[in-house]
């Protein structure tokens, strides 16, 4: 990546919680387009990249305290991940300096999440729907 012939600098940080690995860009002026899957695969090929099993936009919210869009390894759109919102908690806290507790938009709804101590802490919705034969595709 290159802007007139000198190499362009795009900080980020890269977080892992129980094995699951991301790259987190803070996007305060929304400029990061989760539309560009091209990027995302290549921030995540642990060949070429930084190497991740997705990318994690810490993004400006009206509803929250702050907006959550997770991209997957492959630059597709992902709902939410568990993992990957604890370590956005944990950022939004220690690194960016929010308060312990804090709220974060996801697909318009808020969810909320907290930090204690080492301990991450997120709100998850209930389960819609409960498959009682795993696997079994209808």
């Amino acid at each position: 990546m290159a802007e007139n012939g000198a190499a362009r600098r795009l900080p980020f940080a890269k977080m892992q919680a129980i094995g699951n690995d991301f790259v987190i860009i803070h996007d305060p002026e929304d400029r990061f387009d989760p539309a560009w899957a091209g990027f995302y695969r290549w921030v995540c090929d642990r060949h070429f990249g930084v190497g991740a099993d997705g990318v994690i936009l810490v993004k400006p919210s009206a509803a929250a305290d702050l907006r959550y869009v997770h991209l997957n390894s492959d630059g597709s759109l992902a709902e939410m991940c568990g993992n990957g919102s604890r370590c956005f908690v944990w950022y939004a806290h220690r690194v960016l300096g929010l308060d312990s507790s804090l709220t974060f938009e996801v697909d318009g709804r808020v969810v909320s999440g907290r930090v204690r101590g080492n301990e991450v802490t997120v709100e998850l919705q209930a389960p819609s729907e409960v498959r009682l034969r795993p696997g079994l595709l209808e």
